[in-house]
C-alpha cells in the first residue's frame, strides 16, 4: 500500500477515534510522558515512578490500559509512558482533557546514534520501526508547508534507504509535534534529557512543581528501586549517567555527523519560522549546573 493511502488511513482512524471517544471523568489525575523513542522517556518514567505519589505504568502496559481509558488509580497520579502515541495528541486531549504531559526532547545526535545502534533481531530499529513512525508522525503535522517538507525529505531518504537521515527525521518529527500540543491547548511541560541528567535535582523539582507534587529526594535514587530490563534494552538499575549526553561524539562516524548537520540545514530552509534547533549545548548546561 502506498504511503499516501496509509497516511489517509492514519488520519481517518484518528478522526474516527476522536468522534467516538468520550472524556474520562471521575478519575485521579493522569500524566503522560511522550517524545521520540530513544530520547530518555524510560529514564524519566523510572524517575517519576520513584516518587511516592506517582504510579508509572510500563510502556507495554500503558497502551493496553489506555485503550480502556485508565489504570488502577493506586496513587495520587497515574502515569503512562507512550512515545509511540506522541502523534495522538488529539485523542489525548479528547479522552483525558485534564491530563498533564511531560514532553521530553533530547539532542538529535544522541537520538540518532541510539536508533542506529539499537537492533531488533537482525534489523536496526530504523528499519524495523522507524519508517512507519515517520509516516505516522507526518500525518499529524498541521502546517501544510512543514508537512510537505517532511514528506519530501521522507521520500528522498526512503528512495536512498538512508537510515541516518531517516533516524534524524523520525526524531525531529517527534520533537516538532510539541508545537501541536501547544496549539490545541494540552497542559504540557517541555523538558530536555540533557538537563535531566546533568542537573537532575533542579529539573525534577521543576517537573514536580508542574505536577503539583512536593519534590522527594527518592526520585534521585530510582536505580535503587527498580531492576530488570525495560523496553528498548534500558537497565532499570542504571544510575543517572552524565556521560550519556556526549556518547554520540564517539559513536557516530564523521559521515553520519555530516548527514545530521545537512539534515538540520535543510530544516532551517524548509520549515522556516517553524524551525527549532534540535541540538542541546551540554557545555552550557553543565556550566549552569556547576558540574
Amino acid at each position: 500500500m502506498p504511503y499516501s493511502s496509509r497516511r489517509f488511513m492514519y488520519r481517518a482512524y484518528e478522526r474516527f477515534i476522536e468522534l467516538i471517544t468520550k472524556p474520562v471523568s471521575g478519575r485521579l489525575p493522569v500524566l503522560f510522558v511522550v517524545g521520540s523513542q530513544r530520547s530518555g522517556t524510560t529514564l524519566l518514567g523510572l524517575i517519576l515512578d520513584s516518587h511516592p505519589d506517582i504510579k508509572m505504568h510500563e510502556e507495554e502496559d500503558s497502551y493496553a490500559l489506555l485503550k480502556i481509558k485508565g489504570g488502577q488509580n493506586v496513587k495520587l497520579i497515574e502515569g503512562f509512558k507512550i512515545p509511540v502515541w506522541t502523534s495522538r495528541y488529539r485523542f489525548l486531549k479528547k479522552a483525558f482533557p485534564h491530563s498533564k504531559v511531560v514532553y521530553l526532547r533530547r539532542d538529535l545526535r544522541s537520538i540518532v546514534s541510539s536508533m542506529l545502534r539499537l537492533k531488533s533481531g537482525s534489523l536496526s530499529w530504523v528499519s524495523r520501526y522507524g519508517w512507519r513512525e515517520i509516516e505516522r508522525s507526518i500525518s499529524f503535522v498541521s502546517d501544510l508547508r512543514t508537512r510537505n517538507f517532511f514528506l519530501k525529505t521522507y521520500s528522498a531518504c526512503r528512495h536512498k534507504n538512508d537510515e541516518v537521515t531517516a533516524a534524524a527525521l523520525c526524531a525531529y518529527l517527534k520533537m516538532y509535534l510539541l508545537e501541536e500540543y501547544f496549539k490545541i491547548g494540552l497542559n504540557v511541560l517541555e523538558c530536555w534529557y540533557e538537563d535531566l541528567v546533568i542537573q537532575p535535582e533542579n529539573e525534577t523539582r521543576h517537573i514536580f512543581e508542574f505536577l503539583g507534587l512536593k519534590w522527594s529526594p527518592e526520585v534521585l535514587h530510582h536505580h535503587e528501586k527498580h531492576e530488570g530490563i525495560a523496553i528498548g534494552g534500558t537497565r532499570k538499575n542504571r544510575p543517572i549517567d552524565v556521560a550519556s549526553t556526549m556518547k554520540w561524539q564517539s559513536q557516530l562516524t564523521e559521515i553520519e555527523k555530516k548527514k545530521i548537520d545537512e539534515f538540520d540545514d535543510s530544516c532551517r530552509l524548509g520549515i522556516g519560522e517553524c524551525y527549532f534547533s534540535p541540538f542541546r549545548d551540554c557545555c552550557q548546561t553543565t556550566s549552569d549546573a556547576g558540574v
